[in-house]
C-alpha cells in the first residue's frame, strides 16, 4: 500500500493545481467582467448618440470610444496572453470563455492601426447614413443642377410603390452611386487592417474570425461552409420555383417589354433596394383576389394605431409567454421614430448598453405590416438580452449569431398567422367572399388550404425565401474578399457573379470594376456579418416547429399561434438565458432535442405552397425551372420543333384562305381570309410574346440560332393587340377590295352602269381594259380622262380608310419598340437611316440619265401634243402608257433612237407563232432548267395557280407568287395576256417560284425561307429577264426573226425600250416609299397628303396631274402596293441589284468584257450556263440565312449596292442621249405644285358631312379600343432598334404568303 503513496499525492497536487488554475480562471474571469461591461456600456453610450444624431462631432466621439473601448479589449487581450499560456489545466467552459476574449475584432490593432480603422468604419457608416439622390425625373441621370432630398427611407419607399422599370433602375443605380461607389477605397483599406487585427488573434483573415463563434469541438469551418451549402441545396428547389413563377407572372403583368422569361431577372424589381425580399410585389403576383390580404396595415391604420402601439403590442405578446416587461429605460430612452431635426441611421437595431436595465432600440417605425412584424423582431433582441442579462460579459450573446436573429423571426411567424392578426382584429374574416384568381391558369387548391392560406403562404415565401440566397452571397463574398481570393478590381464583378449563382439576378445596369454594389448595403460598411440572418432563418423554422409541438398545435405547421402558451415559452427563455455559455449545438439540441441545423421544418412550412408551385409551373409548361438552365439549348430545340411545325401549319391555312380570297373576291372569302389571317397573327404575336422576345439571343453562341431570332425579333402588326389588329386587317381588306373592283366608265360614256359596262385596269383576253386604252389612245382628253376616273374609283375612297392604316400600323410600329412603320419596313435591310441615305445615293447617281430620257420623250411628247404643255414643263402623268407612269414603254414608238428599224416588242409574233399562256410558262421553266435550276411543275398547272383570269369571278389580277409554307405547293397568280410584257413577268414571277423552291430544298428552317432582303426576291425574276429580253434570247426561242441585225443601232434601239422600264422606274420607285416614309413619321399634315405626293413626283419624276387635284384625293392609293401595304424599296434595290449581279454573271458566263467592244453587258444571255446557274442556287438556296451583304460579296465580291453596272449597262444610251440633247432641254421646275391644286375643300357640303363624320367615327373607335384595351405595350426592347425584320413583310398585311411582280405593269 505505501508504495501507492507517491501516487496519490501526485494525483492529489495535480487536482489541486488543476482547482487552482480553474479558480484563478475564474476569479480573473470574474474581475475582468464588470469593467468589461462599464466599457462596453460607455462605448454605447457614444455610439447610440451617433446613430441618433450622425453629425460630425457625434462621429468623433464615438470614434475615440471605440478607440477606448478597444484599448480596454486589448489590455484584457494580453493579460489573457500573459497569464494563461497554459490552459492545459483549465476546464473546457473556461478556456471557451477565455477564447472569445481573445476575440476582440478591430481591437487587437494599436496606435495609428486603430484609429485608422475607426475612422474608416465611422466614414463608411456616415456615408450610408447620410447618402441621398436626385428625385427620379424622368431621365436615366439626375437632372442636372437639381437637388438630392431622397433619402434610403424615401427610395425604399418609392421603389415599394412604382413600377416603372425605368425608375426603378434610376433609384437602384443612383443609391448604389452615393452609397457603395464612395466608399470603395476606403473598404480596401478596411479589408487590410482587420485582416492585420485577425491575424494578430491567431487567425487568417477576418472570414475565419468571424466563422470561429459558429466552431465547436470536432466541427471546423469547413464543415460549417459545407453546412451551409447543404442546406441552401436543399431549399434550392423551393426558391427555383418561387423564382420560376414571380419571372413569368412579371413578366406578363408588368414588365413584358424590359425583361426576358428565358434569363435570369434583374436585380432592381422587387420593391426592395437589395431584392433580399420580395414581399413589395406581392400585389403583382399574388394568386387570388377579392380574399382578405393576411397585411395588417389597412387594420391599424383603421383603428388608430401609433408607433407606441406597435411596441407595446409585441411586449404584451412577450409577456403573455412568460417573459418580463420591457423595462422603464426601454420605453424612456428608445427611438422610436425618425426625428425631423437631425439625421439618424434608421437602419432598425436592438442595442444592449450592459448595463442594469438599459436595453434600446433605435427604428424609424412607420405604422405598417412590415414594421409590426420588425418590431417583434428587435423586441426579440431585447427579450433576449434581458435574459442572459446575468451571464458575463462575453456570454451575454446569442448561442451564435444566427440565434439572435432567429428568436424574433420564430415570434413574428407566430404573429403573422392569420389567425393571431385576426385575434388581434386586424384583418378580416373570410365569410362571404367568392375568391377568383388574379393569374391564369391555376390549378385547384388543396381541400385543406384555403384561398387566404395560400395568399399568405406565397407573401410570406417572398419574404423568407429570396432572403437565404442574398445572405449567403453577402458572405461568400467577403469571405473571398478577406482571404485575398479577389482583389479590389475584381471585387465587382465577383459580387455580381455570386448573386447570379445563388439568387439568380443579373444587375440592370452593365457592372463596372470601379462601382462597388455590395457596399450599398449597411451590413458591409457597417462591417456585420450576415451569415448569422442565414443561420437565423434556418433555426427560427425549427424553434418555430418545436414551440407549435410544445403548444401541442396539430395541422399546418403555417397555422400555428403558440400566443400564450406558458409551456412553449419556457422552452424559448431556458435556451435564452443560457446566451452563449454553451456551445450552440448543445444549445439547440437542449431547445428542439437535435444539435444539427435541418431545413426540414422551413420545408415542411411551405409544402402547400411548394407544391402548388410545382403545378403552376407545370401547367405553364416552364421549360426553364430557375436560372441555371441552358437558354440557348431551349430556344435551339423550340425552333426547331414547336415553332417550326405550328408555324408552317399556321402560315399554310392563312395562306390558302388568302389565295381564296385573291382568286375569288367575295365577302364570304373576304371573312374566312381575315379570320385565318387574325388566327395566323394571333399565333405569331404568341410566340413572338412567350418565346422570340423572352430570350437574350444576341449572347447565343450559335450564330445560325442567333439569326433567326434576330430575324424574327421584329413581329410586325402582329404586334398589336386583338382589337386593333382586327382593326388593322379590316382596313386593309377594304383598302384592297376598293383597288381590286376599280372599274370607270367609258370615256364616250362616262354615266354608265359599272356592273354591266364598267371597265377594270386589267381584262381578260379580248376585253377592254384601263392598260389598254393608256397604251393604245392617242386622245390627249381620253387619256387625261381615264387617269383622273381611275384615281376617282381607287384612291380617293381610300382616303378615310388610309387615316385609319397609318395611325394603325404606327401603332404595330410602336408594339415592336419603332417610332414609326416606315422604319418597322427598314429593319429587313438592316441598316435604317443609313439604307435611306444608301438609296437617296444611288438615285443622285442614275438621275442624270433618268433626266435626259426625261428631256427626250418631252421633246417628242410636245410634238405629239402640241400645245398641251410648254418645253421646260413636266409632263403630264397621262401621257405615259401607264396608269402611274413608272413605265414609259409605250413610249417607244416614238422616243426609238431608229424607228424605222423592226420593232422589239414580240407580241405578234406570239401570236403568229400561236404561243398560249401555258407555252410561256413552259418556255420560262425551260429556262430555269437550262441553268441547271429546278423545275416548277406546280407553277402552270391551273387546278393550282390561277395564270388567266377566270369568268365570272373578281379578283386580284396584280401578278403575284406564292409559297404555302408547309407543302411542295407553289403558285403564281396572275391574269397573263399571250404579249411580250407578260412573258418578261412570267420570268419575273418563276424566279420567285424558284426562290421558293430552293431555299426549302436546303432544308432552310421557316425563320430563314425568305429573301437575303425583300429586294433580292424581286431582282432574281428581273435577272433572269434582262438576258430573256435581248434580241439574241428572243431568237433563240423562236420570237425575233433570225435575220434580225444586232448592231449600233438595234441596240440603242433596245438600250431605250430597256431604259423606259428601268431607268425611268427608279425615281418613282423612291417617291413611292419616300412619301410613305413621311406620312407615317408624322411630317406631312393629313390636309396636305395628296400635295405631298405631287411635290414629290414633281421634283423627282419631273412629272404633274393632267387635271386639277384636290388635297381629298388620294393618288397615291391609285397604286396597288399602296392599297395593298407592300413597301416599295424592295423594287429599287431589285432594279440596282439586278444589273450588279448581271454583271458579274455574264463575266461568269464569258459574255460580258469591259474591254471587248463585242462583248458589251447588255447582249448578254446567261441561258444554258451551268457555272452562272450554280451562283444562282447557291444565292437562292441561303434564303435569309446570311445577312444580304455577307451573302452578296461570296457571290460577287461586292458588299454595298452600287449603280455602276445599271450605268454601265446604259452607258451607250447615254452618249447618245448627250448628243441629241442640249444643255436647256434637259430639267424642270418642281415649284409650280399649288398650282394643280384646287383651294383645300371639298366638293359639297354634303361630302364635308360624310368625311367629318368618318373621321369622328374613327377616332371614337380608336377611343373606344384604347379604353377597353388599356395600357399599350411600351417600346420592346429599345436595344434591338437595328435589328433585323424579316425580308418579305406580307405577313403584315394579308398578302404574307405571296411576292409580288416587279412592278404594276409586270
Amino acid at each position: 500500500m505505501r508504495e501507492l503513496y507517491p501516487f496519490l499525492l501526485l494525483l492529489v497536487a495535480v487536482r489541486c493545481q488543476n482547482e487552482t488554475a480553474n479558480e484563478e480562471a475564474e476569479k480573473f474571469l470574474e474581475e475582468k467582467n464588470e469593467p468589461y461591461n462599464m466599457a462596453m456600456n460607455a462605448m454605447m453610450i457614444k455610439r447610440w448618440a451617433y446613430i441618433t444624431d450622425v453629425r460630425p462631432e457625434t462621429e468623433q466621439d464615438m470614434i475615440v470610444a471605440n478607440g477606448e473601448f478597444q484599448a480596454h479589449q486589448m489590455g484584457v487581450f494580453t493579460e489573457i496572453e500573459e497569464k494563461f499560456n497554459d490552459l492545459s489545466n483549465i476546464s473546457p467552459n473556461i478556456i471557451r470563455e477565455l477564447k472569445f476574449l481573445k476575440i476582440i475584432g478591430n481591437g487587437a490593432l494599436e496606435g495609428e492601426d486603430q484609429d485608422q480603422i475607426n475612422s474608416i468604419l465611422a466614414t463608411m457608416e456616415s456615408t450610408y447614413g447620410t447618402a441621398k439622390i436626385c428625385p427620379y425625373s424622368g431621365s436615366p441621370d439626375p437632372a442636372e443642377g437639381c437637388e438630392a432630398t431622397m433619402n434610403l427611407d424615401d427610395i425604399s419607399l418609392r421603389m415599394t410603390e412604382s413600377t416603372d422599370y425605368h425608375e426603378l433602375i434610376y433609384m437602384w443605380k443612383q443609391w448604389r452611386a452615393v452609397a457603395g461607389k464612395p466608399i470603395k477605397d476606403h473598404y480596401t483599406e478596411f479589408v487590410n487592417l482587420s485582416n492585420k487585427a485577425a491575424v494578430a488573434q491567431g487567425f487568417n483573415d477576418t472570414g475565419k474570425l468571424w466563422n470561429e463563434y459558429y466552431l465547436y469541438h470536432e466541427y471546423s469551418e469547413d464543415m460549417f461552409k459545407e453546412e451551409i451549402g447543404r442546406l441552401w441545396d436543399e431549399i434550392k428547389p423551393l426558391y427555383e420555383q418561387l423564382y420560376t413563377y414571380v419571372r413569368r407572372v412579371l413578366n406578363d403583368k408588368l414588365y413584358d417589354d424590359e425583361m426576358l422569361l428565358f434569363a435570369p431577372m434583374p436585380a432592381h424589381i422587387f420593391g426592395n433596394m437589395w431584392a433580399q425580399s420580395w414581399v413589395n410585389i406581392a400585389d403583382y403576383v399574388m394568386f387570388f383576389g377579392n380574399v382578405s390580404s393576411v397585411d395588417a396595415t389597412p387594420g391599424m391604420i383603421e383603428k388608430g394605431w401609433t408607433v407606441d402601439d406597435l411596441f407595446l403590442t409585441s411586449q404584451e405578446f412577450f409577456v403573455d409567454l412568460g417573459f418580463d416587461n420591457m423595462t422603464a429605460t426601454f420605453w424612456e430612452k428608445s427611438l422610436f421614430e425618425r426625428p425631423e431635426d437631425r439625421e439618424v441611421q434608421c437602419h432598425a437595431s436592438a442595442e444592449d448598453f450592459y448595463s442594469k436595465d438599459d436595453f434600446r432600440i433605435k427604428m424609424c417605425t412607420y405604422v405598417n405590416h412590415e414594421d409590426f412584424i420588425t418590431v417583434h423582431h428587435e423586441m426579440g433582441h431585447i427579450a433576449y438580452f434581458m435574459e442572459y442579462e446575468n451571464q458575463r460579459y462575453i456570454f451575454r450573446n446569442g448561442a451564435n449569431p444566427g440565434f439572435h436573429e432567429a428568436i424574433g423571426d420564430c415570434i413574428a411567424l407566430a404573429v403573422s398567422t392569420p389567425a393571431h392578426l385576426r385575434g388581434l382584429g386586424l384583418i378580416e374574416d373570410e365569410e362571404n367572399k367568392i375568391p377568383f384568381p388574379l393569374i391564369k391558369g391555376l390549378p385547384q387548391l388543396p381541400e385543406d388550404v384555403t384561398h387566404q392560406e395560400m395568399n399568405y403562404l406565397l407573401r410570406m415565401a417572398l419574404d423568407k425565401i429570396p432572403f437565404l440566397p442574398f445572405a449567403v452571397a453577402m458572405d461568400k463574398w467577403r469571405w473571398k474578399v478577406f482571404d485575398g481570393s479577389i482583389n479590389p478590381t475584381e471585387y465587382n464583378g465577383e459580387w455580381w457573379r455570386l448573386v447570379e449563382e445563388l439568387q439568380g439576378l443579373l444587375s440592370p445596369t452593365e457592372p463596372q470594376p470601379d462601382d462597388f454594389d455590395p457596399g450599398a448595403k449597411y451590413h458591409i460598411p457597417a462591417n456585420v456579418e450576415y451569415i448569422r440572418y442565414f443561420v437565423s432563418f434556418i433555426l427560427q423554422f425549427q424553434f418555430y416547429d418545436e414551440m407549435c409541438s410544445a403548444s401541442h398545435h396539430t395541422g399546418h405547421l403555417f397555422r400555428c399561434d403558440f400566443n400564450g402558451n406558458l409551456e412553449a415559452g419556457t422552452k424559448l427563455r431556458t435556451m435564452m438565458q443560457k446566451g452563449m455559455s454553451q456551445p450552440w449545438n448543445e444549445a439547440l439540441q437542449d431547445m428542439i432535442g437535435n444539435g444539427t441545423m435541418s431545413a426540414a421544418s422551413l420545408l415542411k412550412y411551405f409544402a402547400p405552397l411548394h407544391k402548388y408551385l410545382e403545378e403552376i409551373n407545370e401547367a405553364n409548361d416552364e421549360r426553364c425551372i430557375g436560372w441555371e438552365c441552358d437558354y440557348e439549348d431551349i430556344a435551339r430545340e423550340y425552333m426547331a420543333g414547336t415553332y417550326e411545325s405550328e408555324m408552317n401549319d399556321k402560315c399554310s391555312s392563312a395562306g390558302k384562305a388568302d389565295w381564296n380570297y385573291n382568286t375569288d373576291i367575295n365577302s364570304d372569302n373576304e371573312q374566312l381570309s381575315i379570320e385565318a389571317s387574325l388566327e395566323f397573327s394571333a399565333y405569331e404575336k404568341h410566340t413572338w410574346d412567350n418565346f422570340i422576345t423572352e430570350f437574350d439571343y444576341e449572347n447565343f453562341k450559335n450564330e445560325t440560332l442567333k439569326r433567326q431570332f434576330k430575324l424574327k425579333s421584329v413581329l410586325g402588326v402582329a404586334a398589336l393587340d386583338k382589337i386593333k389588329l382586327e382593326a388593322l386587317n379590316k382596313v386593309q381588306s377594304n383598302l384592297k377590295n376598293i383597288y381590286s373592283t376599280g372599274k370607270i366608265c367609258p370615256y364616250n360614256e362616262k354615266e354608265c352602269d359599272l356592273i354591266t359596262s364598267g371597265i377594270p385596269l386589267e381584262g381578260e383576253p379580248g376585253e377592254t381594259s384601263i392598260e389598254d386604252i393608256l397604251e393604245s389612245s392617242q386622245n390627249y382628253d381620253e387619256l387625261a380622262y381615264v387617269w383622273e376616273a381611275w384615281r376617282d374609283a381607287t384612291g380617293k375612297k381610300m382616303f378615310d380608310y388610309f387615316v385609319s392604316y397609318v395611325s394603325l400600323s404606327n401603332d404595330a410600329a410602336q408594339a415592336n419598340g419603332l417610332e414609326n412603320y416606315g422604319d418597322l419596313w427598314m429593319m429587313p435591310y438592316d441598316m435604317a437611316d443609313e439604307f435611306k441615305n444608301q438609296i437617296e445615293k444611288i438615285l443622285n447617281q442614275t438621275m442624270p440619265l433618268y433626266e435626259k430620257i426625261h428631256a427626250y420623250a418631252r421633246k417628242k411628247l410636245l410634238e405629239k401634243y402640241t400645245g398641251k404643255f410648254a418645253a421646260k414643263d413636266l409632263i403630264p402623268a397621262s401621257l405615259f402608257g401607264n396608269m402611274w407612269a413608272q413605265s414609259w414603254e409605250a413610249l417607244y414608238p416614238i422616243v426609238a433612237p431608229y424607228p424605222e428599224l423592226p420593232g422589239l416588242d414580240v407580241t405578234d409574233n406570239m401570236v403568229a407563232n400561236n404561243w398560249t399562256v401555258e407555252k410561256m410558262f413552259e418556255v420560262s421553266e425551260n429556262f430555269y432548267v437550262n441553268l441547271t435550276l429546278e423545275e416548277m411543275p406546280t407553277t402552270y398547272n391551273t387546278s393550282l395557280s390561277m395564270i388567266v383570269k377566270p369568268p365570272n369571278k373578281e379578283v386580284t389580277c396584280h401578278a403575284s407568287a406564292w409559297e404555302f409554307c408547309k407543302e411542295e405547293d407553289y403558285r403564281i397568280k396572275m391574269c397573263t395576256g399571250v404579249n411580250m410584257q407578260d412573258l418578261i413577268t412570267v420570268h419575273h414571277e418563276m424566279g420567285h417560284i424558284q426562290y421558293f423552291q430552293q431555299y426549302r430544298h436546303a432544308s432552310q428552317p421557316y425563320a430563314f425561307r425568305e429573301g437575303a432582303n425583300p429586294g433580292f426576291h424581286e431582282a432574281v425574276g428581273d435577272l433572269m429577264a434582262l438576258s430573256v429580253q435581248t434580241p439574241g434570247h428572243l431568237k433563240k426561242i423562236g420570237l425575233l426573226e433570225e435575220d434580225f441585225t444586232e448592231d449600233e443601232r438595234s441596240d440603242l434601239n433596245f438600250l431605250m425600250l430597256t431604259a423606259l422600264s428601268k431607268i425611268v422606274f427608279l425615281p418613282f420607285a423612291y417617291v413611292m416609299d419616300r412619301w410613305r416614309w413621311d406620312i407615317f413619321a408624322g411630317q406631312v399634315e393629313q390636309e396636305q397628303w395628296n400635295k405631298h405626293w405631287w411635290d414629290l413626283r414633281a421634283t423627282y419624276q419631273g412629272i404633274m396631274p393632267p387635271v386639277l387635284r384636290t388635297n381629298q384625293d388620294l393618288d397615291a392609293g391609285a397604286k396597288y402596293h399602296t392599297a395593298a401595304n407592300v413597301e416599295y424599296s424592295r423594287y429599287f434595290v431589285a432594279h440596282i441589284l439586278q444589273f450588279q449581279l448581271h454583271k458579274s454573271l455574264c463575266e461568269i458566263a464569258g459574255q460580258f468584257d469591259e474591254n471587248d467592244p463585242n462583248k458589251p453587258l447588255y447582249r448578254c444571255d446567261i441561258d444554258g450556263n451551268a457555272e452562272a446557274g450554280e451562283k444562282i442556287r447557291r444565292l437562292l438556296a441561303a434564303g435569309s440565312s446570311i445577312p444580304w451583304p455577307n451573302l452578296l460579296e461570296s457571290i460577287i465580291g461586292e458588299r454595298e449596292l452600287n449603280a455602276s453596272a445599271i450605268l454601265l449597262y446604259f452607258k451607250p444610251l447615254s452618249d447618245w442621249l448627250d448628243e441629241q440633247l442640249t444643255d436647256d432641254d434637259i430639267g424642270w421646275d418642281p415649284s409650280r405644285v399649288d398650282d394643280w391644286f384646287l383651294p383645300n375643300k371639298l366638293g359639297s357640303d354634303d361630302t364635308v358631312a360624310i368625311i367629318v363624320g368618318s373621321v369622328i367615327a374613327a377616332l371614337v373607335l380608336l377611343t373606344l379600343v384604347g379604353y377597353f384595351v388599356g395600357r399599350s405595350r411600351a417600346e420592346k426592347k429599345v436595344k434591338r432598334e437595328n435589328e433585323m425584320r424579316e425580308a418579305q413583310d406580307y405577313a403584315e398585311n394579308n398578302d404574307a404568303y405571296l411576292s409580288d411582280g416587279n412592278n404594276a405593269s409586270l
